[in-house]
């Protein structure tokens, strides 16, 4: 696995970040083509990110609770 974060909480903000943009993005079309799907999908996705950082939070704390530390490396044990 090349990955060159070494840093989990880093790679979770990124992936909120894109969210965002994203969210960010379907307002923007959705006020210029005076629609309200666009709305729509932001509260989709806005409920979407949030689930996600609260399962991504709690998963990196039950790895730290286990390991001892956090590592991108660890995570390839998470079988399930």
């Amino acid at each position: 696995m090349l990955i060159s974060r070494q840093s989990i909480i880093i790679i979770l903000l990124s992936i909120e970040l894109m969210l965002l943009c994203i969210n960010f993005i379907f307002v923007c079309v959705s006020l210029s083509f005076d629609d309200s799907v666009g709305f729509i999908l932001f509260f989709f996705l806005l409920c979407l990110a949030g689930a996600e950082a609260s399962i991504g939070l709690s998963i990196l704390i039950v790895v730290y609770r286990l390991r001892g530390l956090i590592s991108i490396y660890f995570m390839c044990y998470l079988k399930g």
